[in-house]
């Protein structure tokens, strides 16, 4: 498979029909391809003057992302366009990093989930 190919399958970014933007990480991440993920999620952030809810799918993360990633993350979720943060995944180890980039960007409206129902249900309050 070509490298750009397998960077674009690393990271899923959609806008749902309900207009909360769901990143799904799907295999293992690169600083590289953590950019291009927080390129996409910034542009789509940008489309409309409203604050969106984001829905962050850990379910297949592989590994911690490295401090570069890190720092991108935390500076993505800095943004005034995000209302709410919904994480959900298995790992513990991803839930405390998780944790800590949203503690590092000052997100206060984030919590973490074991399932996607879960938090789905809480964005959607």
């Amino acid at each position: 498979m070509p490298p750009k190919k397998k960077m674009m399958d690393t990271f899923r970014v959609i806008l749902r029909k309900d207009g909360i933007i769901k990143v799904t990480e799907q295999s293992h991440s690169t600083d590289k391809s953590a950019q291009k993920m927080v390129d996409k999620v910034e542009g789509l952030l940008e489309k409309q003057d409203r604050l969106y809810k984001i829905l962050v799918d850990l379910s297949y993360a592989q590994d911690l992302p490295s401090p570069k990633a890190r720092k991108n993350l935390s500076d993505l979720f800095k943004t005034k366009k995000i209302a709410h943060v919904a994480v959900f995944g298995p790992s513990i180890q991803i839930r405390v990093m998780a944790t800590f980039i949203m503690r590092a960007a000052g997100i206060k409206k984030f919590k973490f989930f074991e399932t996607e129902k879960e938090a789905l249900d809480w964005l959607k309050k």
